[in-house]
């Protein structure tokens, strides 16, 4: 006999999720997962150096099916994630069951796979809301900031983000050597909030798994300030959005 869990989604983009995975696995041990009655699911996972940290807001459009009896919040690590998605292919469909104790998450593919996880032990404490005044804000056009990205955390140990009111700039820091510019004139740079320069620098490594996430998102708003954490808040199709916070070279 099935099991009856209060919790049943059927995810809508299986690249997205793909990608996702993959990004998040490459910082986070752990992902933390609270899903709603009212059609959010809500991921939360932060590195182990609490460098950064990855929110994911996926609301009820962003799925198939959402059936949810009562609200829940789960835990499952990121190496039992990449396990389940292992050769998952963009046309399979990919469904998540839970309750308190396990997270079920099947493979509609051939072959059909399940898998079947323990839920992790949430942590004590909350995981804190981050509210940053920026003194700037760009908006960027998401191809050529994703190609920045992976073309200086290629070979940079370091970036440095420059923003002021006409230019985004991204400069490998040590060597200042290597920049890419993203601006008006060129169309890359569509807005930017920014009444005087303002620049910090961030680890690359951290950036580098970030790209992917950008290159599959609609539009992207980098928020910067000098000696506080980077911000990137990316929008998904067909709908949610990924809020991703780094802190700066200390």
């Amino acid at each position: 006999m099935s099991r009856e869990y209060p919790v049943s989604l059927v995810f809508a983009d299986t690249k997205t999720l793909l990608s996702l995975v993959d990004a998040i696995s490459s910082l986070a041990d752990d992902v933390y997962i609270n899903i709603s009655e009212e059609g959010l699911l809500k991921i939360i996972a932060i590195d182990p150096a609490k460098v950064s940290m990855i929110e994911v807001e996926f609301p009820q459009e962003s799925f198939l099916e959402y059936k949810v009896q009562r609200p829940l919040r789960v835990g499952i690590s990121t190496k039992n994630l990449s396990t389940a998605m292992e050769d998952v292919k963009r046309q399979n469909r990919v469904s998540l069951q839970a309750d308190e104790e396990n997270i079920e998450i099947m493979i509609e593919g051939i072959p059909r796979r399940r898998f079947l996880f323990r839920s992790l032990e949430l942590p004590s404490e909350e995981i804190p809301k981050l509210e940053i005044e920026y003194p700037g804000k760009a908006s960027v056009q998401p191809d050529p900031f994703a190609s920045a990205l992976s073309d200086l955390t290629a070979i940079a140990n370091y970036i440095t983000f420059k923003l002021d009111p006409n230019m985004l700039e991204l400069r490998e820091a040590d060597t200042q050597k290597r920049y890419v510019r993203l601006t008006r004139e060129n169309g890359s740079l569509l807005e930017s909030t920014a009444s005087e320069e303002v620049s910090a620098d961030y680890d690359a490594s951290y950036l580098s798994p970030i790209s992917k996430l950008v290159k599959i998102s609609t539009a992207v708003d980098v928020w910067l300030g000098s000696g506080i954490p980077l911000k990137l808040e990316m929008s998904l199709t067909p709908s949610g959005k990924i809020i991703y916070y780094l802190a700066p070279r200390a």
